[in-house]
């Protein structure tokens, strides 16, 4: 598939082509990603209530933990279903490409036997 800019601003004309395999080594960074994000979620902002008992910081400590822990998941958990699907798209884009290259030998096919 090309997708087409017709210039850029000085005027050269940008093609760019995306194929399958690259947007799954995309889908495969994307899950390294959620993979990290999820071993390193903030959560010791939490520890500040032992550290400091009886202060003003605890509460608003622990707020922000658990505000880290929610939008650190829900962006994990988006992220993940987002490189599944590119690597289904990708893998259906390859099966739709292989289907059309068949028929095409097949009307090939069809031609060149009539040609006889």
């Amino acid at each position: 598939m090309r997708l087409v800019k017709p210039t850029n601003r000085l005027g050269v004309h940008m093609v760019n082509e995306v194929t399958p395999g690259e947007i799954q080594k995309a889908a495969a960074r994307l899950g390294e990603a959620v993979k990290a994000v999820r071993n390193h979620i903030p959560t010791e902002v939490s520890q500040i209530a032992d550290a400091l008992p009886g202060g003003d910081s605890p509460a608003p400590a622990s707020k922000l933990s658990t505000t880290w822990e929610k939008r650190f998941g829900d962006w994990a958990k988006n992220a993940e279903t987002h490189a599944k699907t590119m690597d289904e798209v990708a893998k259906n884009w390859t099966k739709v490409d292989q289907h059309i290259a068949s028929e095409g030998n097949k009307q090939t096919s069809r031609v060149q036997q009539g040609a006889n």
